[in-house]
């Protein structure tokens, strides 16, 4: 079968009713509610914990339920993105889902199909009472975006399975058999904002970048708002040395190259102001034509503003952040020296803050090597002491090594060869999965991860491949009813 086709129907409708729930990380709770009740309308055992991770099991299909289980797994959390102008209310409107040909995507905000497609995997599987399959464990986690909590918090004694198909994968055609590790920084720095009333302020806005996932598409060399931003302040501080800072903003989370990125700047003058703007006109043509390959769409959104109220970080304040964010690593630090120079560690400058007291810049960092990732820790430490900043580092997961062994690997590899006349292609990738974690929690576990192709992770430009969405299940219906055959 060389392009085996799939009814669309089941997973389709399943995408369409989680869409429908608002599931910020941290607010799980209304898909898990709706996890649960699904569950309870199919008399199936079901587990919901204090984070709201949910589990699922349903028996094996007739002359499997002696079989070793299989756990599917997924999360429930999405990355939440819009465009600037797009009116959503992530924490309580679903996503407006838009079909055009064989594609999903959403009105303007991210679409959720990472990882609302393992989702629907799972329910179509639960619910459908002819599929043949071992015992199933189907465990839905929590807050996978912001550090993998879910999976790490989630009891492991409600699991039974050693083999596990993680349904976070891409793109089609592809399956991950190892990862790396990361964690969170964040760097603090206490401020004392004052009124600036004789100043002459300006916005200064940074545009149009294609952003994307900060462990998939780290290598692309894609532009980031934030470090654009800290360059542009840098150029306009070493030409009008009593500039100052007022607000500023950008990113919405650390795992997501920034695309946009706004600072109000106070300047003296209004000489001061006239000279900045044809300063950075000329900044904005640079960039542009840096930046043309990667992000042909980038822009300067500049305007003056009349409004006197505004509040300065201070001179000093200003002064070392601009350095600071001048200075600070972004994108990929090491590249492995065999063929193809896969990334082993990388940082994300993801978001800048201003609130009442204090700037907060947090970044993602990522290794499959611990000593790499050490060293990027030491590095961004003796930055934040070299410009009075605290350095904390949070929720942090491991790597996934790649197991020379793997049953669940070779049962996909044989699948995917049958049913689409091609080789599936095993890889490692440089984003964090939750694998590693179950790894560590049930020793002995076969892993592998899956999925569509999904375009355009964490923006709003998302989009799913329909197409691909259908054959990725008809590939895991294929997997687990020869396991089932087969007795595995």
């Amino acid at each position: 079968m060389n392009d085996p086709m799939f009814d669309n129907s089941a997973i389709l409708r399943f995408f369409d009713e989680i869409s429908a729930i608002p599931r910020a990380s941290f607010k799980e709770n209304k898909i898990a509610d709706y996890l649960v009740e699904f569950a309870r309308q199919r008399g199936l055992w079901h587990y919901r914990d204090e984070l709201n991770n949910v589990v699922i099991k349903k028996p094996g299909s007739a002359g499997a339920e002696d079989l070793p289980p299989v756990m599917l797994q997924g999360h429930t959390d999405m990355v939440c993105e819009k465009n600037i102008g797009t009116l959503h209310d992530f924490d309580n409107e679903g996503i407006k889902l838009i079909r055009e040909g064989n594609f999903l995507r959403a009105d303007g905000t991210t679409l959720g199909a990472d990882d609302g497609v393992a989702v629907a995997y799972m329910l179509a599987l639960l619910d459908d009472p002819d599929a043949v399959h071992p015992p199933l464990e189907c465990v839905f986690t929590v807050q996978e975006e912001v550090g993998l909590t879910g999976a790490e918090k989630l009891d492991p004694s409600v699991l039974q399975a050693r083999t596990l198909i993680n349904l976070d994968g891409s793109p089609f055609g592809t399956a991950v058999v190892s990862c790396a590790g990361g964690l969170r920084a964040v760097l603090t720095k206490n401020i004392k904002p004052s009124a600036f009333p004789l100043a002459f302020p300006l916005r200064i806005g940074v545009r149009g970048l294609e952003g994307g996932h900060s462990g998939i598409d780290i290598h692309r060399g894609r532009g980031n708002s934030i470090k654009l931003l800290g360059r542009i302040l840098l150029k306009l501080l070493i030409n009008f040395p009593v500039m100052e800072i007022g607000n500023i903003e950008g990113g919405a989370k650390d795992n997501a190259i920034p695309r946009e990125s706004d600072a109000f700047v106070f300047f003296m003058s209004e000489r001061d102001l006239t000279e900045a703007l044809e300063l950075l006109s000329k900044l904005e043509q640079e960039i542009r034509e840096e930046l043309h390959e990667t992000d042909p769409h980038f822009r300067l959104e500049i305007s003056r503003t009349e409004n006197r109220n505004l509040t300065s970080i201070g001179r000093v304040a200003t002064d070392s952040l601009i350095r600071m964010l001048s200075l600070a690593p972004d994108g990929v630090l090491n590249r492995s020296s065999r063929a193809g120079g896969f990334v082993v560690s990388s940082i994300n400058l993801g978001v800048i803050r201003t609130d009442l007291d204090k700037i907060s810049v947090t970044f993602s960092l990522r290794s499959s090597e611990a000593s790499l990732q050490d060293r990027t820790k030491d590095l961004l430490t003796s930055l934040a002491d070299s410009f009075g900043f605290s350095a904390e580092f949070n929720n942090p997961y491991p790597g996934w090594k790649y197991a020379e062994n793997s049953p669940v690997r070779d049962a996909f590899v044989s699948a995917f060869r049958d049913l689409f006349g091609r080789e599936l292609e095993v890889l490692a990738i440089h984003a964090g999965l939750e694998c590693g974690l179950f790894s560590e929690k049930l020793p002995g576990l076969d892993a592998i991860s899956l999925g569509p192709t999904i375009h355009d992770f964490h923006t709003p430009h998302e989009k799913l491949d329909l197409v691909t969405f259908g054959q990725t299940y008809s590939l895991l219906v294929e997997v687990l009813r020869r396991m089932t055959k087969n007795r595995l």
